[in-house]
């Protein structure tokens, strides 16, 4: 047998590597790769060999066309990943089903990373992913182009952090659109996002939704900044429209799970950053989430310093779920419907809350936003929160808490914004606003919710205001009460304290506290507290100390005011209510004489007897009603009727009475039925879902049971001497003579 020589050997050698080489090069697909006839994915077994083709060729088929023509089963088959892709790969909206995988480095899923011209679309993968390795994500590890229209159905199983339901990073400037992630999530670590867990700078962020469960598993007390978010765990300055967190968010230990959202848990930056905008636009979230300190049904925590700018713009974003602050006591921590912070320039537009805050240690709660970052200037520029609303319960079991926000710093604007959700909490509780700075405003906003204070100061629109603020065209229809007879004071129904300019404001809630409690402001500032075209037309009750329908303090007396340099200018109250010793500002009026005024400009009444508003709640069925009024004859006093009421008339209101045999209704007259039934009568005003009480009684205390007709024929009494004499003065026992003015007598008893 003839041996080779060392020639032969090499040239077969030589021959079979080139062959092998141009079978490895071959691209194991059907198809030409353009757009008219792209590669064709036709079963698992081209995936797999399409996935060990780009790992051996190092070809990510950039510019080219992959297309998928069925669905694909991986139940009985080994998965292999696509480590890059460089072109465009369509779905055409069919599914792979039973990927399962275990990573092997960061940046991987069913795709590693997908680059910055490549698109992944309408696709949807469904199995499971278990990794130790970060930026982990269902269906990419890193984006550096576009996924549009896809879902991940993958459910992930993680040790360490940075995972992402839908992708594990976003690069900058990349584009997630359409996505959807229908999986659950768990990781003992940080930073965990229903549809990515870290996007860059400029990432645009459109449509996405979260359905499944992102589940952060630590059960280690002190564990802290987890970052949890319902779409994202942390961005640089990005976009976000039309997101959805419609998932499920657990924190199998709540008290220490610190920063967690519905949409981003931390609006991140870096220092002189060319990028700062952080933009959310009709973003929503409908979770249930309970954690601890920063949460927030959009945002949870942004990065903001001296150094670090930071801005934020949310334009018609809703929480509708319910969300828990459970943590540990903790200074300056906020929670939101909103946002829990906002920076100086920031806006929030058409923003609304209808979940349940409950806020069991933080310092400040607000329907829309908790309160602002750190003090980086002290002259920051404005911050505007435009036409935003809460309709949620707040409770601020611990601390501040108001409609829209808990604290705001200089120079922030509320404009057009109204509470409807009852708040309750300890001290500084506000239908609009907690604690306002110097130089910020209140525009033409109201209150139409109840407010209760355990103790300390609470109020319709803000209980606590600094120097120079303006507060204009505000309307308070709550109700303020304090549940301590001994402690809450410094209420109002517009504020409870405060060094401001208050004008065109009006109250028509009750006010009840324990001392200075105003039916505007409870405690003014003297030489700095203004009215102008103010008035009260709600009761006012103060259990000890002092209070008045205008201002809870003597203005003849107090420290808390100085007649030349407090002004007031067309100030008035209704006097029908409790009687008050005190001096007041303004002018006293009967309710007939209040109703009966003509609307200046600027002003609105609905109707015949009912109290004018300000023309910016023409047509809010909320104020409407509860200008809608109860008007006694002769100025009586409510609680010491003896003749018929007025009630107002608008349209679409029904009134009724708690008490058809002591006051009846008939058209726009409360009729007493019975003169000196004593028995307390509730009027009510209805328009819609919203309405207003009047709480009225009889003073007549006689024994013997007259009905108005009897009382009505121009009847007069004589006591047993013949003398003259009132239903108010008869004594109880005696005989008096009923003279009707038809010339029949009555002898009767009083009892």
């Amino acid at each position: 047998m003839r041996k080779k020589g060392i020639t032969g050997i090499v040239a077969t050698t030589i021959l079979t590597f080139a062959v092998s080489m141009n079978a490895a090069g071959e691209v194991p697909l059907t198809g030409n790769g353009t757009a008219d006839s792209p590669y064709l994915v036709r079963s698992v077994a081209d995936w797999n060999a399409m996935a060990e083709y780009i790992k051996t060729n190092g070809d990510n088929f950039a510019g080219k066309h992959v297309s998928m023509t069925a669905d694909l089963d991986f139940k009985t088959v080994a998965f292999t990943p696509v480590s890059g892709f460089g072109g465009t790969f369509d779905g055409a909206s069919h599914a792979m089903r039973n990927v399962e995988y275990t990573t092997t480095a960061t940046y991987q899923g069913v795709f590693g990373t997908v680059e910055a011209d490549a698109t992944v679309k309408n696709l949807t993968v469904a199995g499971t992913i278990s990794t130790g390795f970060e930026y982990t994500g269902g269906i990419a590890g890193l984006l550096k182009g576009k996924i549009d229209n896809c879902k991940s159905a993958v459910n992930i199983t993680s040790t360490v952090g940075y995972i992402g339901g839908v992708l594990g990073k976003a690069d900058n400037n990349s584009t997630i659109s359409q996505c959807t992630y229908e999986g659950e999530l768990q990781s003992g670590k940080y930073y965990l996002g229903g549809i990515v867990a870290d996007c860059g700078s400029g990432v645009t962020v459109n449509g996405c939704v979260n359905k499944g469960i992102v589940h952060n598993t630590t059960s280690l007390t002190g564990v802290r900044d987890v970052y949890v978010g319902g779409i994202a765990a942390r961005a640089l300055p990005s976009t976000f429209t039309d997101c959805v967190n419609d998932g499920e968010i657990i924190i199998d230990s709540p008290k220490f799970g610190t920063l967690v959202a519905g949409i981003l848990a931390y609006a991140n930056n870096v220092a002189n950053a060319e990028k700062t905008l952080f933009s959310f636009r009709k973003c929503r979230n409908t979770s249930y989430i309970n954690a601890a300190y920063n949460v927030a049904g959009i945002l949870a925590d942004i990065n903001y310093s001296r150094t670090i700018a930071l801005v934020l713009e949310f334009t018609d974003c809703v929480n509708e779920g319910n969300i828990i602050s459970s943590g540990a006591q903790k200074s300056n921590i906020a929670m939101g419907g909103i946002s829990c912070y906002y920076s100086p320039t920031s806006t929030f537009t058409g923003c609304s809350n209808s979940g349940i805050l409950q806020s069991d240690n933080n310092p400040y709660v607000g329907g829309i936003v908790g309160r602002y970052k750190v003090i980086a200037d002290m002259n920051p520029k404005e911050t505007i929160i435009e036409k935003c609303y809460n309709m949620g319960k707040i409770i601020a079991s611990k601390g501040t808490g108001a409609g829209i926000m808990g604290q705001a710093h200089k120079s922030v604007t509320f404009n057009g914004c109204y509470n409807e959700g009852e708040i309750t909490g300890k001290s500084t509780i506000g239908g609009i606003v907690g604690i306002m700075a110097t130089g910020s405003k209140i525009l033409n906003c109201r209150n139409s919710g109840n407010v209760t204070v355990s103790e300390g100061s609470a109020a319709g629109i803000i209980p606590s205001n600094a120097t120079q603020c303006e507060i204009t065209g505000c309307v308070n229809t709550g109700n303020i009460t304090s549940l301590s007879a001994d402690k809450a004071k410094d209420m109002g129904g517009i504020a409870g304290s405060g060094a401001s300019i208050f004008t065109n404001c009006v109250n028509l809630g009750n006010v009840e506290g324990y001392s200075t409690i105003g039916g505007i402001v409870g405690s003014p500032t003297k030489g700095k507290t203004s009215f102008i075209n103010c008035y009260n037309a709600g009761v006012v009750k103060y259990n000890e100390g002092m209070g008045g329908p205008i201002v809870g303090v003597d203005i003849a007396t107090s420290t808390y005011w100085d007649a030349e340099t407090n002004k007031t200018e067309g100030c008035r109250y209704v006097s029908n209510f409790l009687t008050t010793a005190v001096n007041q500002p303004g002018t006293a009026l009967s309710m007939a004489e209040m109703t009966a005024q003509q609307p200046g400009e600027g002003w609105y009444s609905a109707g015949k007897g009912c109290l004018p508003v300000p023309e910016a709640f023409k047509n809010v069925d909320a104020v409407t009603v509860a200008t809608v009024a109860v008007i006694p004859q002769n100025n009586e006093k409510f609680n010491s009727l003896t003749s018929d009421v007025t009630l107002g008339m608008c349209e679409n209101v029904v009134w009724t009475s708690s008490a058809n045999d002591v006051i009846s209704i008939s058209g726009n007259s409360g009729k007493l039925v019975e003169l000196n039934n004593v028995t307390p009568v509730v009027l009510t005003a209805t328009m819609g879902k919203y309405k207003r009480e009047w709480n009225v009684t009889n003073a007549l205390a006689s024994g013997m049971r007259l009905t108005v007709e009897d009382y009505a024929v121009e009847a007069a009494v004589y006591d047993a001497a013949g003398i003259r004499t009132d239903m108010k003065s008869l004594q109880k026992g005696r005989i008096y003579i009923m003279v009707y003015g038809n010339g029949t007598t009555r002898t009767f008893i009083a009892r």
